[in-house]
């Protein structure tokens, strides 16, 4: 693994970048690659960036930050969390885009923003996990969110909102740890919601 008392980046310009080690910095962690991302456990003090421009992103293990995490998958790449891995801003936002989006956890003190020009699914084996915990949660997906077999998990904290727009496809979400707090949910297709307490629409 590596470690640092500032910063570490990792920039790969002509090719991908595959971490097999831990890293660990006290200030930010970036890694860039002009093809795509591999890479295991991260902690930062501050921020953690990881942007494929043409590759996929996939991650086994957990990313750790005190700010912000964003991830991003250009073109037609992909962001694929291991199950169970999971993405932890202690006081900040996370922010994903890709092509399609597998979730592990997404646990931000503020805003989780997921964006997809595929679909959003849930990679977890463990179905009673959270996919995305944040103050608020947006996902918008050019297809569909969840499946009819295994929806998103969300939870809203301190009473705030969950938006989910599906422009082509279906929307399944779930709340099983907590009350379903929805702003909007539009899908093409089924928009089908369920939750272990109540569903508030606000």
């Amino acid at each position: 693994g590596v470690r640092s008392g500032s910063d570490i980046v990792l920039k790969a310009f002509g090719g991908s970048v595959n971490v097999q080690g831990t890293l660990t910095a006290a200030g930010p962690v970036e890694i860039a690659a002009t093809g795509g991302i591999s890479t295991h456990a991260i902690t930062s003090g501050l921020d953690i960036t990881l942007g494929a421009d043409s590759g996929n992103v996939a991650v086994v293990g957990d990313l750790n930050a005190v700010g912000r995490i964003d991830v991003t998958a250009g073109g037609t790449g992909s962001i694929e969390m291991g199950s169970g891995s999971l993405f932890k801003a202690a006081s900040g936002d996370i922010y994903l885009s890709a092509n399609n989006i597998g979730l592990g956890q997404l646990d931000a003190a503020r805003a989780v923003v997921v964006s997809a020009s595929g679909a959003i699914t849930d990679n977890n084996t463990d179905a009673t996990l959270v996919n995305a915990a944040g103050r608020s949660v947006t996902m918008t997906a050019l297809g569909s969110i969840g499946t009819s077999v295994q929806s998103v998990d969300v939870l809203t904290k301190e009473n705030t909102r969950l938006v989910a727009t599906s422009r082509d496809g279906d929307a399944y979400l779930s709340s099983n740890s907590g009350i379903m707090h929805i702003s909007q949910v539009s899908a093409n297709g089924m928009a089908a919601l369920n939750s272990a307490y109540s569903i508030l629409d606000e």
